[in-house]
């Protein structure tokens, strides 16, 4: 199994991770400076490729979008399901695809080495884990939605297709086809109807979240220029401010009284470091 978007998932990566590091101002991701523009990422004979060079092209946009914010609304609508991946398929996906290829060695080379490889495969299997969420989320989905399945729903599938399905469950079952009742098939049509579902909202549903989530997209305004739009900085933790507590405040009398006991020190005779 190949994965024909591997290479634009890649490539988010890489751009994520030179954001993350390059920018001389940290706390300011969204702010491209100088220092990001003339980020250096390859160099061919005596001409630089930069990072601006990189956000200049149209597809970059895209991939930003496509990739990087679809995949956190992703993210973010597995969590408010509940919903938690199992990583013993997200392996065993892994291991299908590489025995396709051989050997992780194969694979590795066939994808090419311009990345660590320890990047790519932990790229591959982030790409897993999305595709499980996705699924896990349009099950939740038909669950929720969709069933029970209405009986005419299951009808309308029977009517025309009974022989079919009486010939595939009859197989299955050692029975006469021709004895074979729609009740007998309703496991198997009630599996048709949702794997249709599955397969039409596979194509739609995670375009219509997308437009449905609230989102900011800061990168045409930073390439822009920021005049026109605020972009927010990384929020610092608050740090509490101390407590400060109020010295009660003596009145000359009580002062004096208390210094003629010899339990007050005036103020000024406090130096800090001694007790």
């Amino acid at each position: 199994m190949k994965i024909t978007s591997l290479s634009f998932g890649l490539l988010v990566l890489v751009l994520g991770l030179i954001l993350g590091s390059a920018c001389a101002e940290p706390v300011k991701p969204y702010a491209l400076g100088e220092d990001c523009d003339n980020y250096v990422l390859a160099r061919v004979g005596d001409v630089d490729i930069t990072l601006l060079d990189l956000l200049e092209k149209p597809q970059t946009f895209s991939l930003i979008q496509e990739g990087l914010i679809t995949n956190e609304i992703v993210r973010q609508e597995a969590a408010r399901r509940g919903i938690d991946v199992d990583m013993d398929a997200v392996q065993a996906q892994m291991d299908d695809m590489i025995a396709g290829y051989g050997s992780t060695e194969a694979f590795l080379d066939q994808v090419g080495t311009t990345m660590p490889r320890s990047l790519i495969m932990s790229d591959v299997r982030d790409y897993f884990i999305l595709q499980e969420m996705k699924n896990a989320i349009l099950e939740h989905e038909y669950e929720t939605t969709q069933t029970p399945v209405p009986e005419e729903k299951i009808l309308e599938f029977w009517v025309g297709s009974e022989s079919a399905y009486q010939n595939q469950v009859g197989a299955e079952k050692g029975m006469d086809p021709e004895l074979v009742t729609m009740d007998d098939c309703r496991y198997l049509l009630e599996d048709t109807i949702k794997q249709q579902w599955l397969g039409e909202q596979s194509m739609t549903f995670f375009l219509d979240l997308r437009t449905e989530t609230d989102f900011e997209f800061y990168l045409f305004d930073v390439m822009n220029g920021r005049e026109s739009v605020d972009i927010p900085e990384i929020e610092n933790e608050l740090e509490e401010e101390p407590v400060v507590e109020e010295v009660p405040q003596l009145t000359p009398e009580e002062q004096a009284e208390l210094e003629a006991e010899g339990t007050h020190i005036p103020l000024e005779d406090l130096v800090q470091g001694n007790d």
